[in-house]
């Protein structure tokens, strides 16, 4: 790995916390925790996140509009890509899933890698990983 790829890389996930922030904002909602779902293989991106607020896990579709939801799912389609174009630059094995995890008052910030493409290895479906995952959160 060439010198500077762990920088790099971490802020285009930063980008990604970004546009949550943003989308946040613009919505006027204050929220105590973003949680970032990112996958990707060779046929496929998905994109998505849920908020922690009050103890509460709410989806996007609890707090936002379709548009707002629209653009903020293409902003992390765009990350994703983002994420890609800097492993490839630095000839990096990319990880197929992210699961991010920001929270907002102390700016600590938690990924979790994983690098098998389970979707096509094993046919799970992303939508399931993704709740699997937000059910996993709200039993903590």
């Amino acid at each position: 790995m060439l010198d500077g790829f762990e920088d790099v890389f971490m802020e285009a996930q930063a980008d990604a916390v970004s546009f949550a922030l943003e989308l946040l904002e613009n919505a006027g909602i204050l929220a105590d925790k973003i949680y970032l779902y990112l996958f990707q293989n060779e046929v496929q991106y998905f994109f998505n996140a849920f908020l922690e607020i009050n103890h509460q896990v709410y989806s996007l579709n609890a707090l936002f509009s379709d548009p707002e939801i629209d653009a903020f799912l293409d902003a992390g389609i765009e990350a994703i890509e983002h994420i890609i174009q800097v492993c490839d630059t630095y000839q990096a094995k990319c990880p197929n899933e992210l699961k991010l995890t920001y929270q907002i008052q102390t700016k600590a910030f938690d990924a979790k890698y994983d690098y098998e493409d389970f979707v096509t290895e094993q046919g799970e479906s992303l939508v399931d990983r993704f709740k699997n995952w937000k059910n996993e959160i709200k039993t903590l």
